[in-house]
């Protein structure tokens, strides 16, 4: 073992060779294959930009004017804030939700939908895809519990039977013997069939000679919103059955129903009612050879239900490997109002270029437009791309194409008939993750890509305010002559 002082000679040796390196090391770095291998500037690690003061102020005031507890157009200071600071002005354009002016707006049918939800006592329904940026039902449960609390409606929505992050939503336990398919993130499925349901994987439990049964159990959460906690009913969706299997619901341990799904049963949906919430629903599978489990759903009768469908790793390009007639089954009678896509961060750290972006964005757009296939009088939404950041020159920066993304991804919504927020530019637009990371609390984690928990409840109400802003001004303007 070294003693002390060779350490610190070994070290100060190595320090002395890496800087003498740095100093004759080509400024542009040196291409080894798909490496590229570069020094960081002496300038760069001694210095403290002061751009970035500057931007965290200018957080500090976006964030004071959001939390308001009014609307951003009934805030007094909104216009005098805007006055106040070029920088600030231009942090504050382009954050409203955005779309094609001149044209039928893009939420017509959701707005109208959920306008008539008390009156009509109906039920409306919203899916809110997205990448590992939502997952935990983080920033949807805002979205869900503001509009359950205005327009109606109760409970976590749509699960899939094997959760991969802990939701807030609701307790979720399972028997050891599942296994979950999904299609994206790079899965191997090993499966003959595109066919996944709304969420994008499938569940089966696997059996054996001393075992031929599986269960899932959900418990109300006392971490997520009161509404979440309630509902009345309760709606398995199952398909593929290449055997009959018997499905048992048990409230507390008593089995309140019992049911044999044959074998040939393409797609099914099994709903269960209930005067009271359960306290422990458990439902019990028995067969020689699991269904496909696509997901329970845990809603209400009537008023709003809100899914959060996160796909860790995925880049939203997924969709047109759901057979359509499958998916068809999936949404059928479902009353979809709006589908939120959220996408673009897994895709930022490997894109190239422009062009690079530009092919991402039209292939994104191919997706829109087959999932408007199915779903032709739902309203779409789409949310670009959270500021992100990797080290560039030894420090912290916005990846050098996320701008680039995000213009292909706005594009593609526009060109759609989507509407569009720009999530990078309600955080403060480049490097403003920086100051997400050093906010107290923290409003994102070191990784400097996902949001902390502050964070994300800071998007959903953010996002949530400018969406019930937009439909207070589609009411006015629709009830004007």
């Amino acid at each position: 073992m070294f003693k002390p002082y060779k350490t610190l000679l070994f070290l100060l040796t190595v320090g002395a060779l890496c800087a003498l390196l740095a100093a004759v090391f080509p400024a542009q770095g040196i291409q080894l294959g798909e490496f590229h291998f570069r020094f960081a500037k002496f300038e760069k690690l001694f210095s403290l930009s002061d751009s970035t003061k500057v931007k965290a102020i200018a957080v500090e005031k976006l964030l004071t004017i959001y939390n308001a507890e009014d609307s951003l157009r009934a805030n007094k200071n909104f216009d005098k804030t805007i006055q106040q600071s070029d920088a600030t002005s231009a942090l504050l354009a382009n954050l409203n939700i955005q779309y094609n002016k001149g044209e039928k707006h893009p939420l017509h049918s959701f707005f109208s939908g959920i306008d008539g939800l008390k009156t009509k006592g109906t039920s409306l329904r919203i899916l809110h895809y997205g990448d590992s940026q939502i997952e935990g039902d983080r920033i949807t449960s805002i979205l869900r519990n503001t509009l359950q609390t205005k327009f109606g409606g109760s409970g976590p929505g749509m699960l899939p039977a094997i959760e991969v992050v802990p939701s807030i939503a609701i307790q979720q336990s399972a028997s050891e013997n599942w296994k979950r398919y999904a299609l994206f993130g790079g899965a191997t499925n090993n499966l003959q069939h595109s066919n996944f349901g709304a969420l994008a994987t499938i569940s089966r439990f696997e059996i054996n000679e001393e075992n031929k049964t599986a269960w899932l159990k959900f418990i109300p959460s006392k971490a997520g919103f009161a509404s979440i906690r309630k509902y009345n009913k309760a709606v398995l969706h199952i398909g593929n059955l290449e055997a009959e299997c018997i499905i048992d619901f048990a409230v507390k341990g008593d089995i309140v129903s019992s049911e044999t799904i044959e074998a040939g049963t393409a797609y099914k949906r099994i709903t269960k009612h209930f005067a009271t919430t359960p306290d422990e629903l458990t439902i019990q599978f028995t067969g020689n050879v699991s269904p496909d489990v696509y997901g329970i759903s845990l809603e209400n009768n009537d008023g709003v239900t809100v899914d959060n469908i996160a796909m860790r790793g995925g880049s939203g390009t997924v969709f047109r490997k759901m057979e359509k007639a499958h998916l068809d089954a999936a949404f059928d009678n479902q009353n979809i109002g709006l589908i939120i896509l959220q996408y673009g961060g897994n895709t930022v750290p490997y894109i190239t270029d422009s062009a690079h972006a530009e092919q991402y964005g039209k292939f994104f757009a191919s997706q829109i437009r087959y999932l408007k296939s199915v779903q032709p009088l739902a309203s779409f939404l789409v949310i670009g791309p959270a500021d992100m950041s990797t080290g560039i020159d030894g420090e912290m920066q916005t990846f050098p194409n996320l701008e680039c993304v995000r213009d292909a991804l706005k594009k593609a919504a526009l060109n759609n008939g989507c509407a569009f927020w720009d999530l990078y530019e309600v955080m403060g637009g480049k490097n403003s993750m920086l100051n997400w990371v050093a906010a107290e609390p923290p409003l994102a984690a070191v990784d400097y890509v996902h949001f902390s928990p502050a964070g994300a409840k800071t998007v959903g109400e953010l996002f949530t305010k400018h969406l019930l802003t937009e439909f207070n001004d589609w009411k006015k303007n629709t009830a004007t002559p």
